[in-house]
């Protein structure tokens, strides 16, 4: 019997999103605005302390961003990130 906790499963299962790696790419392609550290495990997509600091107070909250995500390889082969859901929607919801 297995103590490992199955996150696809209930009630875990609404804490996670699967979407295609892809969506990072808008994300990469503005080092200048988002910054994307971590390792192969865990990763974390965060505004720039610099883009931040131009914002106007009302930009801050609309274009706010702290997801914390990783890379799964899925039945098929492909890989996909998991994002835990609540970062997406509570924390950055102008990216939803």
């Amino acid at each position: 019997m297995s103590n490992q906790v199955d996150p696809d499963a209930e009630p875990y299962k609404w804490l996670l999103g699967y979407f295609d790696a892809g969506v990072l790419a808008a994300y990469r392609n503005e080092p200048d605005k988002y910054r994307i550290p971590g390792d192969s495990f865990h990763r974390r997509l965060t505004l720039t302390n610099d883009y931040y600091e131009r914002l106007t107070p009302a930009d801050r909250l609309a274009e706010f961003i702290d997801i914390q995500f990783g890379y799964r390889t899925l039945k098929s082969g492909d890989t996909a990130i998991v994002i835990i859901l609540p970062d997406l929607t509570e924390k950055s919801k102008g990216h939803v």
